[in-house]
């Protein structure tokens, strides 16, 4: 009532319970997450974040597309636990996304395919503002008819369920990009010219 925007880090089987007096859900997959929880949160109308789903490419991807969550905090950048390069040394794992050295930070992997995750979003996120566009040409209908059934089959392929993501086809990831990339350039062209009507 306050206006003061307020969250939580929930992992507990019951903790949708406090989803009413929220106004940003911060959760892991200790809610079990799935559609219903999502409507709960939507229902208590919370918005929905994620952390701690997953250091690969499609938590940070598809996943967030999926599932209209507002973010992602998957811990940590850097947090040695003593030394960064020595992983028995503390009471912890060492959660490092990049490395420090004298010659810059060393990424990784789970950081660099975090980085092809957000990509494949942006494809996603740029195909859809490109079918927003008010102004393209209606010679384009089939090329946007095309944009919506591929976005349609791609929203019911993708699992909301994280345990399922691991049946989801290596081949999947690159190949649903290059569709959402040729997709987005046929919108953008008039016709071969290289414009779009109505704007750059």
């Amino acid at each position: 009532e306050a206006g003061i925007r307020a969250t939580g880090y929930l992992n507990g089987k019951n903790d949708d319970k406090i989803f009413p007096y929220l106004s940003d859900v911060t959760i892991n997959n200790g809610l079990k997450i799935d559609d219903k929880l999502l409507s709960r949160a939507r229902e208590a109308g919370t918005s929905v974040w994620f952390y701690n789903i997953g250091q690969d490419r499609f938590t940070f991807g598809y996943y967030l597309w999926k599932t209209k969550a507002k973010g992602k905090v998957e811990w940590h950048y850097q947090l040695a636990s003593v030394d960064p390069y020595f992983d028995l040394d503390g009471r912890e794992s060492d959660y490092m996304a990049s490395y420090p050295s004298p010659d810059g930070p060393i990424n990784a992997v789970w950081f660099e395919v975090a980085r092809e995750g957000i990509d494949d979003y942006r494809y996603l996120k740029t195909l859809e503002l490109v079918m927003e566009n008010g102004s393209l040409p209606s010679s384009l209908k089939e090329t946007l008819d095309q944009s919506q059934r591929f976005l349609d089959a791609l929203e019911k392929d993708i699992p909301v369920e994280l345990d399922k993501r691991n049946e989801i086809p290596d081949d999947f990831y690159n190949a649903t990009r290059k569709t959402a990339a040729d997709l987005i350039l046929k919108l953008i062209k008039d016709g071969g010219t290289g414009k779009v009507e109505g704007g750059q």
